[in-house]
């Protein structure tokens, strides 16, 4: 005995409109214009049930096509999944890129969630309505736009750090530099816990025990390039790829108003450069690198070293010395001796 009504992911063809049961506006918007381009239906040959709630079906072979076959690891594993996944990037780079805002994240969240539990019971992966399934669904799609959060928060940073790069005559083929800037920190943390809230309120419409997000994280594999802070996935590019900076501890939050660019070679000298930005207020100064014969002392320094503001210069002046002390820059040797790439 099969109930109708429970079977999402069921097309249904009738005079009064065509639609997949359980899918979002736009997938059964998509679905009608398939169906206006595709199929011709002559209401002379097709009848319309609508008091039909249930049905009996005896056929062997209709019964092995509705086995559930189980759900995969990754619901992003294949095709489907795949372009979603870029959408998803596409999605927060556009917020990023101040294109779009929260409300239109919350509707592609809540669309994705949607359609991916439509395609896993067309083909047979989960019933949709089982429980287990729709949190695995739901984890790995808050698991997706959590990363893609981060990594887009970054990739703004960079792109704002490539034209501060060019305005100090710097070649954007060579990664000597690195760039900070808090307004990205705060924006993906405050995003991050925005995907938190947005996941919950999707469990309670699947009526599904709430997600434990910082479990989702803490077992995810999406982490070569950082966790789900803005600071480790700093970290990652511009201490693993530009080996140039490091954040000590990523746990810090930044004050507000923070920039630094630093450029190792910076004048014909030989000599780094690092400018920080304390709000309004801005210092500069050069980096004197030496190279010591059997050591690397005089290729790295505390930020805190060069530069420190007072009182006098800007109300947050602690905060900003404090984070100063958080960041070291040194020269891309240093970083190849210690292995910090």
């Amino acid at each position: 005995m099969i109930n109708l009504e429970d079977m999402i992911g069921t097309m249904v063809f009738s005079s009064s409109g065509n639609y997949i049961v359980g899918a979002s506006e736009r997938q059964n918007a998509e679905f009608q214009k398939k169906c206006q381009n595709k199929i011709d239906i002559n209401l002379r040959d097709c009848v319309e049930l609508t008091c039909v709630k249930e049905m009996v079906l005896t056929s062997d072979n209709y019964n092995d096509i509705m086995q559930v076959k189980g759900m995969p690891g990754s619901i992003f594993g294949d095709k489907f999944g795949y372009e979603m996944q870029k959408e998803i990037t596409n999605y927060m780079k556009s917020y990023y890129d101040g294109e779009t805002g929260k409300e239109d994240i919350e509707n592609y969240f809540y669309e994705c969630c949607t359609s991916m539990r439509v395609y896993l019971a067309q083909t047979r992966q989960t019933t949709g309505t089982n429980e287990k399934d729709n949190t695995q669904i739901l984890s790995q799609i808050y698991e997706m736009f959590a990363k893609e959060n981060q990594r887009m928060a970054n990739y703004a940073n960079y792109q704002e750090g490539l034209k501060i790069n060019g305005e100090y005559g710097g070649d954007k083929q060579v990664v000597d530099w690195c760039y900070y800037n808090s307004d990205y920190y705060y924006q993906c943390e405050e995003t991050h816990q925005f995907l938190k809230d947005i996941t919950q309120k999707m469990a309670e419409q699947w009526s599904i025990p709430a997600i434990d997000t910082e479990d989702v994280e803490k077992k995810s594999k999406l982490t070569l390039d950082g966790n789900f802070d803005f600071n480790s996935g700093w970290n990652h590019h511009f201490r693993r790829q530009h080996s140039c900076s490091s954040i000590e501890d990523e746990s810090l939050a930044p004050p507000k108003g923070f920039k630094m660019y630093y450029k190792e070679n910076h004048n014909s000298s030989g000599l780094g450069m690092v400018a920080i930005w304390a709000g309004e207020n801005k210092k500069e100064i050069d980096v004197p690198f030496q190279i010591i014969p059997g050591s690397l002392r005089g290729q790295i320094y505390n930020v805190s070293d060069l530069i420190k503001f007072s009182e006098s210069e800007t109300t947050y002046w602690e905060e900003y010395n404090t984070f100063c002390k958080n960041l070291d820059i040194f020269t891309r040797s240093y970083a190849y001796n210690c292995k910090l790439y």
